[in-house]
């Protein structure tokens, strides 16, 4: 992973965009997962860490966006290797499980962001409850 953009001397310093919330975006170099970033809730372009993260959230490459101006938007934190959708069993409730967070993903959150419903892993309650709570996805 780069590390956070700074701005040239005369340009604006890169920003969050909350505008592009639950996007897939990477350069204009061409779509590599060395440059995926999904933008969080707080309009934070985050990396990936590998593949295997983009398939346990996603069913393709489709909803992917190259954009010239991907370094204005302020980086966040790569998410962790281990981020996946957990559901707790007997419950409706998702939450993407990422950075020792558990973050909830509201129903117009798993739309919006196309998430895997395949991919939720069903899990013991116990399993999420004592997780602290992160970002709302919306």
């Amino acid at each position: 992973m780069s590390g956070p953009a700074k701005a040239m001397p005369g340009q604006a310093a890169p920003r969050p965009r909350l505008d592009l919330t639950c996007s897939l975006i990477t350069d204009t170099d061409g779509i590599g997962m060395n440059e995926l970033y999904l933008v969080d809730p707080n309009g934070y372009r985050r990396h990936l860490a590998n593949e295997a993260s983009f398939h346990v959230l996603f069913r393709s490459f489709d909803d992917i966006k190259q954009r010239a101006d991907i370094r204005d938007i302020a980086e966040g934190p790569e998410f962790s290797a281990d981020i996946h959708i957990a559901s707790p069993r007997g419950s409706n409730d998702w939450f993407l499980m990422t950075d020792g967070k558990k973050n909830p993903i509201t129903p117009a959150g798993a739309a919006k962001c196309d998430f895997d419903y395949n991919n939720v892993v069903a899990v013991n309650p116990i399993l999420v409850r004592d997780v602290p709570v992160g970002v709302t996805w919306i």
